[in-house]
């Protein structure tokens, strides 16, 4: 599945709610700081990859990578819709 940054945000910050943790406890447990839960939550994280796994972590997420997958050529017409109709 794959959500936006806005998305990631929203999930954290629900996932630590019903786990009963404010943002210090969570920082203290994940290994990193409260400003960076609040950036994770709120999407504005620029830092180190293993303090927003480890946040992820410990709410029971996870990071995936996968690959892109551009439209082909074949696709484009159902994408973009004519305004000629």
């Amino acid at each position: 599945m794959h959500i936006g940054l806005e998305a990631v945000g929203t999930v954290c910050k629900q996932r630590r709610k019903q786990q009963g943790l404010n943002q210090n406890q969570a920082a203290e447990r994940a290994g990193t700081t409260r400003s960076d839960i609040s950036a994770i939550e709120n999407s504005r994280y620029r830092g180190a990859l293993w303090a927003l796994n480890n946040y992820l972590g410990l709410l029971g997420l996870t990071i995936a990578v996968a690959e892109h997958q551009r439209p082909g050529w074949d696709e484009l017409d159902s994408l973009f819709s004519s305004d000629e109709d």
